[in-house]
């Protein structure tokens, strides 16, 4: 005879990993879950928040590129291919959710008797990206100002020669036969146009976040195998 008791005594017989409603996302409250660092979050929410949060993240890289390249025209607001709200979008999105991460972890570091202090190590990512993307600008304005300087540098000497008779005769002769043949294809397609400001910007959130899925791995794998791993220690 198949004893019943076990079964019976679950939370949700579907989902027996949920003991209690304290368990169940479905039942969580999300607002002390992201903002409250004093109370404690059990695993199953824990792992939850981090989802949601990770889902967070892609959305706002891909709105903000979206805004940088002009893409973002679902909503007439004015600010299509503007970079610094792109940039400001992004970093300002990015840095509200490891703020919201930093407290989820604090919570399940309460609820299974470790340091809090270990939550700590979730801004890493954030901050090694805004470094990576920082530098990308940085490298991009020094091109650009190099460039401008080159150009107007040729433009001085350019106008500092003297024209002479003789060298307007020749001119004249040379662009007369370069007028009578045909001109000679041009190898290796169209000028290259100069970059602009959303280049920079594209290239400056390309390489921040590509720095913050790589660390950021890493800090996946601590949330996971150390911050979610330890059972609670604070269960009635």
């Amino acid at each position: 005879m198949t004893d019943m008791s076990t079964e019976s005594s679950h939370y949700d017989p579907k989902h027996p990993w949920l003991q209690n409603q304290e368990d169940d996302p479905r039942q969580a409250n999300w607002s002390k879950v992201f903002f409250d660092p004093a109370g404690v979050t059990r695993k199953p929410v824990f792992l939850r928040a981090q989802t949601l949060l990770w889902i967070g993240r892609l959305v706002a890289y891909f709105l903000a590129g979206s805004i940088a390249s002009g893409a973002f025209l679902m909503l007439p607001l004015g600010f299509e291919g503007n970079p610094a709200i792109a940039l400001g979008v992004m970093f300002g999105l990015f840095l509200l959710f490891s703020v919201m991460s930093v407290i989820s972890h604090i919570r399940r570091l309460n609820d299974s008797g470790r340091s809090p202090l270990w939550a700590m190590i979730i801004p890493i990512p954030l901050f090694v990206g805004a470094m990576a993307g920082m530098f990308s600008l940085i490298g991009g304005a020094a091109m650009t100002t190099a460039t401008a300087n080159d150009a107007a540098k040729a433009e001085i000497v350019a106008e500092a020669e003297p024209a002479s008779e003789a060298n307007d005769d020749a001119d004249e002769t040379a662009s007369a036969a370069d007028a009578d043949q045909t001109p000679e294809p041009r190898r290796g397609g169209p000028p290259k146009k100069p970059p602009t400001a959303k280049d920079f910007v594209n290239g400056a959130m390309g390489a921040g976040f590509m720095v913050w899925a790589i660390s950021g791995f890493f800090v996946m794998l601590f949330s996971l195998l150390f911050v979610a791993r330890k059972p609670t220690t604070t269960r009635d």
